[in-house]
């Protein structure tokens, strides 16, 4: 009896040949797909049967398993428990429905998961695994190289032993890790462990969220390359740096020679201060008449915080009343006049 399965998840067409004796045993398989074109393998059950117990369901090797429907399990130890699941190669799993393992001892456990190569595991919906020991076992996670782990959610680990850990994180290069959420490794031992941080690099490591890091504490390097900066949020290079700082070397400049000019007023006004308060002592310093009729001419001088003034002065003395004048005359140039009375009752 002859009879034709068809698996679309490899497009593989089954030509399946039994021959009827005490007991059943597969005796010929024939496989043909666009890429095969009838090609032949003989496969023996006798002492250790493959069993085939899926609808349309195809175990060829022994103790290969078919049990979902229109699966293929293919080689020693095979088992495709999924519907429409396939695996093939020594010890290799697919359990999911639509699931594909191929290789070595790949597993293959979540719906449309694939695992391909040695020892890879795909545990998670649309999961794969690629390569050699490595584990992609969460939604959409991708693993491929070697001994690579991708465990969250939409992430990527590529190349060999990279952990990506976090929600839509990725590790790419050799033993990088991105344990944050959105975080990207890149190199070799990188660590992006902040949520969407960035580490570019060998030894790179990012730490806090939303920072970029193209180095570590210990191991900085420079950013060449970089254009001039436009907007409010560009980064700037040396050459803008370099303008700003000559600009502010002017403008320094210029406060510096306005803060001087400034001093000097200052000093200037001080000084002029001072030999007024000297100039009003040496006019406070000349006498006058104490007797009536009598009249006085005389002359002062004083001194104040290094100004020196000079003033001379006339007064006569009335019966009852008292005038008097005054002038002066500085240290800085300038002079001054008074005059007064005064009534005695």
């Amino acid at each position: 009896m002859i009879k034709v399965v068809w698996n679309k998840s490899v497009a593989i067409r089954l030509a399946l040949v039994t021959t009827t004796a005490i007991g059943t045993t597969i005796s010929a398989l024939a496989l043909s797909s666009p890429a095969m074109a009838q090609q032949t393998c003989d496969v023996t059950g006798v002492g250790d049967p493959a069993t085939a117990t899926g609808v349309d369901a195809v175990a060829c090797g022994p103790r290969a398993e078919a049990n979902g429907g229109n699966s293929v399990a293919v080689g020693a130890d095979t088992s495709a428990n999924g519907t429409e699941a396939v695996a093939i190669g020594t010890g290799s799993v697919a359990s999911g429905e639509e699931a594909t393992a191929m290789g070595v001892r790949s597993t293959a456990l979540g719906l449309e998961s694939s695992a391909i190569g040695y020892e890879n595991l795909a545990d998670g919906f649309g999961a794969s695994a690629v390569g050699g020991e490595n584990n992609a076992t969460a939604q959409f996670a991708t693993a491929t190289g070697w001994a690579n782990t991708a465990s969250g959610q939409n992430s990527l680990a590529a190349g060999r032993g990279n952990q990506a850990t976090g929600l839509n994180s990725a590790a790419i290069g050799n033993q990088s890790v991105a344990s944050g959420n959105s975080a990207l490794a890149i190199g070799d031992n990188a660590q992006a462990t902040g949520e969407g941080s960035v580490a570019i690099g060998t030894g790179s490591v990012a730490e806090e969220t939303n920072v970029v890091s193209v180095g570590s504490s210990a191991t900085q390097r420079r950013v060449v390359n970089v254009a001039a900066g436009t907007s409010a949020n560009d980064a700037v290079n040396v050459t803008q740096l370099t303008a700003l700082q000559t600009a502010f070397d002017a403008q320094s400049a210029q406060f510096s020679s306005s803060l001087a000019d400034l001093d000097f007023r200052l000093e200037d006004v001080n000084s002029d201060a001072n030999a007024g308060i000297a100039g009003a002592m040496a006019v406070a310093s000349i006498p006058q008449p104490m007797t009536a009729g009598k009249t006085m001419v005389g002359m002062g001088t004083a001194t104040w915080r290094g100004e020196v003034a000079f003033s001379f002065g006339a007064s006569h003395a009335f019966d009852g009343a008292v005038i008097k004048v005054g002038a002066t005359f500085d240290g800085r140039g300038h002079s001054g006049a008074n005059a007064g009375v005064g009534f005695e009752f």
